[in-house]
């Protein structure tokens, strides 16, 4: 992509299918899902997890934290 026609070529046909993008569902232990109902229920987990770790002396110490490492959790 060396000259400007061509990247622009490639910058329309990526804004092209980030705008038809409709997500799938998801089949996950024999259940369907809508990606976002599984975001949800992973962010739940992630909450639970935080909630837990309260009483962790990890997490006293500031050694670890989980949100550090899920940094996409937060939409």
């Amino acid at each position: 992509m060396s000259d400007g026609k061509e990247t622009n070529h490639a910058l329309k046909g990526f804004k092209m299918a980030c705008l038809s993008y409709a997500p799938s569902q998801v089949n996950y232990r024999q259940g369907t899902y809508q990606r976002v109902e599984l975001l949800g229920i992973r962010r739940g987990l992630m909450e639970k997890v935080v909630e837990v770790m309260h009483g962790c002396e990890l997490f006293e110490n500031n050694s670890v934290f989980p949100r550090r490492y899920f940094d996409d959790l937060v939409l």
